[in-house]
């Protein structure tokens, strides 16, 4: 149980000005570099249509040890 696999959720608001930026850097460098690393399995974004932070990301991890992994 201590080394699961997990959903890891990142919430953040982007300065509208870097937003275009932000999101070309999230999609063509980010996710795959993450992917390509050992345990780090899926990754999806969302917009929010509520209150909070705009952005979401959702990634599914394979246990705590991804964090740990060189790559």
């Amino acid at each position: 149980m201590l080394d699961e696999a997990f959903i890891h959720i990142v919430r953040v608001d982007i300065d509208p000005e870097h937003e275009a930026a932000f999101n070309a850097w999230y999609e063509q460098r980010h996710f795959p570099d993450l992917l390509a690393c050992p345990g780090w399995l899926s990754a999806k974004r969302f917009v929010s249509i509520g209150d909070g932070p705009k952005y979401a990301a959702m990634y599914e991890v394979a246990g705590r040890w991804a964090f740990e992994t060189p790559e």
